[in-house]
């Protein structure tokens, strides 16, 4: 099954594109071969055990999905270029044949080294995945939720009183890194907090703790919509909650599972006009009030909408605009360069590359993602685009496999969070200088403070799942 549809996927979306490269011909063939071939591979043979190989097959997704189907997309339409958040993207440049082609062979040297790195996983990791049978006590599930809720209104206020939503200036400093820790620990503490409630409520078959806890978690991503103005930010909580059951070993009916997919996009076309009537609202000091009648004011037509969608996944788009800037190669200057930019080496991507005003992107109004392949392009070209995604392939499944061995009794929640912020974020941002300076850091800060948490009280021993 697997071979069927992606030699149809890539059949077809060759033919619809193949006209655009008439002078690149036999290379764009040999490329959409090699890219129909390696995907047939993984999940044919290589990606085999789904839930042991968890992150390769977010990172396969997001290949497929982020890179691939949206470069096809932009080559039919190439006017969704102009939906990506970026000052170069409108150079008609970006969008040109040249360019594309150039993109297609470095997206497709970038899966070449995801496949390596995925068979060299595949053969060393073969262990028989059991689920977690022990479960935390209904005392820690209780405190770990009460902890959730304080902390997230706790962190409300705060970002409310120093204007912390995305895209506003930063007015004020805080001291002790204040305001990096308020906003990861809404990006990983918190959820893991909530999730733990939820957690025990599939493992204890309590149905009305998991109906309380799913329902904070939901209205918690609610106010990172109002208050830090995302636009994902129901989402990023629904895909968390989705990956729970998996993860305990639940059998998931396909059909739950498309709807709970159905249930983030809607969610992500919901909040994506409200999010940015919010950001605006907060970037000029308005309050509360003010922002919620200026978010009803707001209105988007469904074009519009669909094809912002189609590029709210940073991919190929980015990377596109990174190509065409043809930046040098920063190799071992990587470092130096991460300190001496205020936003690390993400700042010097905006500022250098991206063409971001130096104003807007050291004050936090304007920070855009170069993708995965952006970044690693821009740090050694297209050696770092092949050995880059290899290197970043192990690093997560071995760090997979790490918290995966560990006996905790948070571990399903502490993978969800993993595969969601760290796994899937990486790799379509691309913010690798962010990521290894603060915010893994700080996941694996989280992990143990939710450890302590989950061990509260008296673990309940053997469950069994089912089917969901």
């Amino acid at each position: 099954m697997p071979t069927l549809v992606f030699v149809a996927l890539f059949f077809i979306c060759y033919l619809l594109t193949f006209n655009r490269f008439l002078d690149h011909a036999y290379s764009y063939f040999a490329l959409t071969a090699t890219a129909c071939l390696l995907a047939v591979t993984l999940a044919r043979f290589v990606l085999q055990g789904f839930k042991r190989l968890l992150p390769l097959w977010v990172i396969f997704a997001v290949f497929i999905c982020c890179y691939y189907l949206k470069f096809y997309a932009i080559v039919i339409w190439p006017d969704l270029m102009i939906y990506v958040p970026m000052p170069m993207a409108y150079n008609p440049a970006a969008a040109a044949p040249a360019n594309l082609m150039r993109v297609y062979e470095l997206t497709t040297l970038g899966f070449c080294g995801f496949f390596v790195a995925a068979v060299a996983v595949h053969y060393f990791d073969r262990a028989i995945i059991d689920s977690a049978r022990v479960a935390p006590s209904r005392e820690a599930a209780c405190a770990a939720v009460f902890l959730g809720v304080a902390l997230s209104v706790l962190t409300n206020i705060v970002m409310l009183r120093y204007g912390m939503t995305m895209g506003s200036p930063v007015r004020t400093t805080l001291p002790f890194h204040l305001r990096g820790v308020v906003l990861l620990s809404r990006k990983t503490l918190i959820p893991m907090l909530m999730l733990l409630g939820v957690q025990y409520a599939f493992q204890s078959r309590d149905r009305l703790l998991g109906a309380i806890g799913g329902l904070l978690a939901i209205l918690y991503g609610v106010s990172n919509v109002v208050f830090l103005g995302s636009k994902a930010g129901i989402a990023h909580i629904l895909l968390q909650i989705a990956f729970l059951p998996f993860l305990l070993g639940y059998r998931i009916r396909p059909v739950r599972a498309a709807l709970v997919g159905a249930l983030a996009v809607l969610s992500v076309a919901a909040a994506y006009p409200l999010a940015g009537a919010f950001r605006e609202a907060h970037a000029v000091g308005l309050g509360l009030s003010d922002s919620l009648k200026l978010a009803n004011s707001v209105g988007i037509d469904s074009e519009s909408l669909a094809r912002m969608l189609v590029m709210r996944l940073t991919g190929v788009d980015a990377f596109t605009v990174v190509v065409d800037a043809e930046p040098k190669p920063v190799g071992m200057k990587f470092w130096g360069i991460a300190q001496s930019y205020p936003n690390g080496f993400g700042g010097y991507v905006n500022e250098e590359v991206l063409g971001v005003p130096s104003d807007l992107s050291e004050s936090g109004i304007w920070a855009v993602a170069p993708s995965l392949l952006g970044t690693l392009y821009v740090l050694d070209g297209r050696t770092g685009v092949f050995v880059g995604t290899a290197l970043f392939t192990l690093l997560v499944s071995f760090l997979w496999l790490w918290l995966r061995d560990k006996s905790l009794l948070s571990g399903p929640v502490v993978q969800t969070v993993f595969l969601e912020v760290v796994v899937l974020g990486t790799a379509t941002d691309g913010a690798l200088g962010l990521e290894l300076r603060s915010e893994l850091p700080f996941f694996l800060i989280s992990v143990a403070l939710l450890e302590v948490v989950a061990r509260v009280g008296f673990a309940q021993k053997l469950w069994k799942a089912s089917e969901v």
